[in-house]
This record gives C-alpha cells, sequence and structure tokens, in this order.
C-alpha cells in the first residue's frame, strides 16, 4: 500500500491500484487526477486527459484553485473603491493599481501583500488575481486560495496522522498561491 502523499506521475498513476490512488488524490487540489492532468479510463484501458482539468468551465477551475463560492465572481474590474475617508479610498485605489499590474504578468515584483482591517477588499483583490491567473490558457489552475488558519489546522493534525507534508505541499507547490487571513487567531497551535 501507498503511504506517502506526492506529486505523482503519468506512470506513478498508470500502476496504483484503487487504495493507492486515494492516498495519492487526498493531498492534490484535482480530485479527479491528482494533478497530473490524466485519469484512467473507465474501461480499464489506457489513460485519457483529464476531463476536469481540461474543462474551460470557469466554475471548474475555480472550485480546483480552493476559491471560496463567496468570492467565485470577484473581479479586479468589479472592486469598487469607497473607503469612509479620502486616505482609506486612495490605499484602496494603489491597491487596486497593483493587483491590476500583478494581474497583467507585466510587474517587476513577483509577490503582493495586501494589508488592511476586514472588510476593505484584500480577500476580493487577491481572489480576483487569482481567478484572472488560473483562467488564463497559458496558466490553467496552477494556482490555489488557502485559508491560512484552516491550512494549519490540517498541518497540525497531519503531524498527528503523518500528512503534514501533504498539508504544506498545499501552500508551496502551486505557481500562484493566495493566502488569506493570515495572522487570524483560530488555535493556540496556530501563533
Amino acid at each position: 500500500m501507498l503511504t506517502e502523499q506526492r506529486a505523482f506521475t503519468y506512470a506513478d498513476m498508470e500502476l496504483m491500484n484503487a487504495e493507492d490512488m486515494a492516498v495519492a488524490l487526498a493531498a492534490a487540489s484535482c480530485k479527479a487526477c491528482g494533478d497530473i492532468r490524466w485519469v484512467k479510463s473507465a474501461a480499464g484501458g489506457p489513460m485519457q486527459p483529464c476531463p476536469e482539468c481540461a474543462s474551460p468551465d470557469p466554475a471548474a477551475l475555480m472550485r480546483r484553485a480552493g476559491l471560496p463560492l463567496m468570492l467565485a465572481g470577484a473581479t479586479i474590474q468589479g472592486f469598487q473603491v469607497r473607503g469612509p475617508t479620502r486616505e482609506d479610498r486612495e490605499s484602496q485605489q494603489a491597491a487596486k493599481d497593483a493587483a491590476t499590474l500583478f494581474a497583467s504578468g507585466k510587474a517587476r515584483f513577483r509577490w503582493l501583500v495586501l494589508l488592511g482591517p476586514p472588510g476593505t477588499g484584500k480577500s476580493h483583490l487577491a481572489a480576483a488575481i487569482l481567478a484572472d491567473h488560473a483562467l488564463r490558457p497559458a496558466h490553467g489552475p496552477a494556482g490555489r486560495f488557502v485559508n491560512v488558519p484552516a491550512a494549519l489546522e490540517r498541518m497540525r493534525r497531519g503531524f498527528e496522522d503523518g500528512t503534514y507534508i501533504a498539508a504544506g505541499e498545499e501552500m508551496t507547490a502551486p505557481e500562484l498561491v493566495v493566502l488569506d487571513d493570515i495572522g487570524v487567531r483560530v488555535t493556540p497551535w496556530s501563533d
């Protein structure tokens, strides 16, 4: 039986039994193919392209990226600058401009940090960047939205059951990772 959780190749998946396949898929962002973009055919024939990964359906791509439903329709263009003070509005506009530049791929910076109090649009802009990135044909679903407190809880449980490496890969394997709710305290372990 397979006991490790890691990225698997086409050849690995071709040889796996159902139990091993379940272990491999547990850590993957695409539960259909384990992130290799191929699946076994129902009739036991040769591997076929993964229908979930190949789907041009934006909803499928957003599910695979882990985008919460409440943010699934977020766009940079749809972000409304409407802070209560002039300074807040200027800060929100600067964040929107930085998000636009980052999403375009033309930014000279490779990371973007959005800071501010709750309700200012940080998650909206981050989700919009991820959606824009994931929907570009050159990228495919190569991004992941990670709620940090929930991810830390999965890692904590992973130390108990041996799946901590897979839990950590959620935040390190994708090309683009959105870390949401950093600093939100859920358990003493997350401090």
